[in-house]
């Protein structure tokens, strides 16, 4: 089950099986803003004579899987793979965001420990991480790859979705010299974490 999640960091493989979520859209009528879904009807109230009508796609689509919802930025590329024992959407873009689905009960230093080992841990720096998600504050960890020329910067938050299984959001970026990642991609993690609700 690791080395499946090991091969889904950088990118999901395989094929999809869920369709990308829908499009949003914002609808301002006479100076009231509605947000509208694709494909979904909305019943406006009210009587309109002549009315003033703008519509233009938000910046932003709505993964929502029945546990937990976010919004994430609407260029990105959405990816769904499922294995044995593993679920994995991907959402690649400026920050690529992914979301694991582990059966049982899987501690997240055996994840952290096989992610090091499949860069090299000599590649690797760890520190720990803490996050605003969903008006929580978790711990969870950080991982400053270093290869190739290359930097990564990932980070790692376990979710309690109460489900018996193991949910875990991870946050990749192209790190710069200086450990940091690029605004877009501060922009794009920031958008998942601030917007992120479970149980519902």
């Amino acid at each position: 089950m690791i080395l499946m999640l090991l091969a889904y960091t950088g990118y999901a493989q395989g094929n999809a099986e869920t369709a990308n979520p829908p499009a949003v859209f914002l609808l301002q009528l006479n100076g009231k803003e509605y947000t509208l879904n694709e494909g979904e009807a909305t019943n406006l109230d009210g009587n309109f004579n002549n009315p003033s009508v703008v519509v233009k796609m938000a910046d932003y689509r709505k993964f929502d899987d029945g546990k937990i919802s976010f919004r994430y930025k609407s260029n990105s590329a959405y990816k769904y793979t499922e294995s044995v024992g593993a679920k994995t959407w991907t959402f690649a873009g400026d920050c690529t965001v992914l979301l694991f689905e582990l059966d049982g009960n899987v501690k997240m230093d055996v994840i952290i420990e096989s992610v090091m080992g499949q860069f090299g841990k000599e590649n690797c720096k760890l520190e720990p991480a803490s996050r605003l998600i969903g008006g929580k504050q978790i711990a969870g960890e950080k991982i400053n790859v270093s290869l190739a020329g290359q930097k990564l910067v990932q980070e790692y938050y376990q979710l309690e979705l109460n489900d018996g299984k193991t949910n875990i959001l991870a946050f990749q970026n192209t790190g710069k010299d200086d450990g940091s990642v690029s605004e877009e991609g501060k922009e794009g993690l920031e958008l998942v974490a601030s917007s992120v609700k479970t149980g519902h």
